[in-house]
């Protein structure tokens, strides 16, 4: 299926989902209090896969020969997470991939002039999270902080021509974060999140930010929609890797499963 239809009917599936939130908000309203999503004082839990519409966005350079990795469409990739905890107390794990294909100047040394090569690009990326919340449980608002660790991978193929190289690089950088949840009513609820990372540990600096929009289908079924900016500077001399204004960003269309 190409791309753009898979992109489009995936859409006209998560419009059908939050319509049907809507149409039964009367009886969610009663569920919501049976299974809030915050206030939760005993065990807790939440899986959220999705999918991922991303857009990639770099210039990467590797032992002086660099090729820009830019892309105007939007990818199919895939993102998810989970999260357990008890009380205020809980782990998060997140999870994304995807990967692009293209056709882009390459420059180095000893290269002719308009030297194109085509190139595959795969970004993955991981989290491990320890958020503690604050605030009344009586409240339909609450804010996390988050503490923990980033994993990024990238692996770049280059081909053919004079211009052909391969690289493979990851890292582990620490990050701090805080993440905002609040009701809106009815069958909605939104957070908005952030963080940074990095601090020369792993990237030079790295910050995300991202908001998500969820409406309640069934008592622990929530359909979401949410959008994700990652943006990172790069460099490791040894291996002659480097990735300058990574951006990573992109839109998120998924169910969440709580208990």
């Amino acid at each position: 299926m190409p791309a753009r239809r898979m992109l489009e009917l995936t859409f006209r599936s998560a419009v059908c989902l939050f319509l049907v939130g809507l149409a039964g908000t009367g009886p969610l309203e009663a569920q919501e209090r049976e299974f809030p999503d915050r206030g939760n004082r005993g065990f807790h839990y939440a899986i959220h896969p999705a999918f991922w519409a991303a857009n990639i966005n770099g210039d990467v350079t590797v032992n002086g020969s660099s090729i820009a990795v830019h892309d105007t469409v939007l990818d199919a990739g895939f993102q998810g997470s989970v999260e357990a905890g008890k009380g205020r107390w809980k782990g998060i794990g997140t999870f994304q991939a995807s990967s692009m294909n293209g056709n882009s100047l390459i420059e180095g040394p000893d290269l002719p002039d308009d030297t194109f090569g085509d190139y595959k690009f795969n970004f993955t990326m991981a989290e491990l999270f320890a958020a503690v919340e604050f605030g009344s449980f009586e409240t339909a608002q609450a804010l996390e902080f988050l503490v923990g660790m980033r994993y990024v991978r990238h692996s770049l193929d280059v081909a053919p021509g004079p211009g052909t190289f391969v690289a493979r690089e990851n890292w582990v950088e620490p990050v701090v974060g805080a993440r905002y949840y609040a009701e809106m009513g009815r069958s909605f609820w939104v957070t908005i999140d952030g963080n940074m990372g990095g601090f020369g540990i792993g990237s030079k600096v790295a910050w995300v930010i991202g908001g998500t929009l969820a409406v309640r289908v069934t008592k622990r079924i929530d359909a979401t929609l949410a959008t994700r900016f990652y943006q990172t500077e790069y460099q490791n001399d040894n291996t002659g890797y480097l990735w300058d204004e990574g951006m990573v960003q992109g839109w998120h269309i998924g169910l969440r499963w709580k208990g």
